[in-house]
């Protein structure tokens, strides 16, 4: 829930529309826009496809059977969270949910359980996952150059220095 709500804020979502985590009234929320929105058309379907095809990117999967592997797996949980009707709309492939759920919150609560008993272990656990995500965003392959009057200035080529 908690990851739905943060892509919702990235991508401009209005902050009334989301909630802090009250599962109940998220899902009542979430029946009312489906009631109300049309099915998704082709671009919807494009959109989402490229996404899961991005977060094996952004993961740094290179192997063909990594990305796949990944990307099974982003479809099951995006299944399993949004439901048949919908993902079957976007044509995900046909995958099995039963019990993916439950695992995915006993997990949850085993990470607020380590936070509680052992802050510090939790928190070299998630400065480790932090590392893991930004290690693909690397930006050594690309140069980037100040525009000619900003880079003549003298606090610019101090700042140039100091990176």
């Amino acid at each position: 829930m908690q990851l739905w709500r943060y892509v919702s804020w990235l991508v401009g979502t209005p902050e009334p529309l989301l909630f802090a985590g009250d599962e109940a009234e998220t899902a009542r929320f979430y029946d009312l826009a489906l009631a109300c929105e049309p099915p998704p058309g082709d671009d919807a379907t494009r959109i989402a496809h490229t996404l899961v095809e991005a977060v094996t990117t952004l993961a740094g999967k290179t192997s063909p059977i990594a990305r796949r592997s990944m990307q099974s797996q982003l479809y099951r949980v995006t299944r399993a969270l949004i439901g048949n009707e919908v993902v079957d709309q976007l044509s995900f492939p046909s995958q099995r949910t039963i019990g993916l759920l439950p695992a995915l919150r006993g997990l949850s609560r085993l990470r607020e359980l380590l936070e509680r008993w052992a802050p510090e272990m939790a928190q070299r656990m998630r400065a480790r996952n932090l590392v893991t995500l930004l290690e693909p965003l690397t930006l050594n392959d690309y140069a980037f150059s100040l525009p000619d009057d900003l880079a003549a200035t003298p606090a610019a080529g101090q700042r140039a220095r100091e990176v």
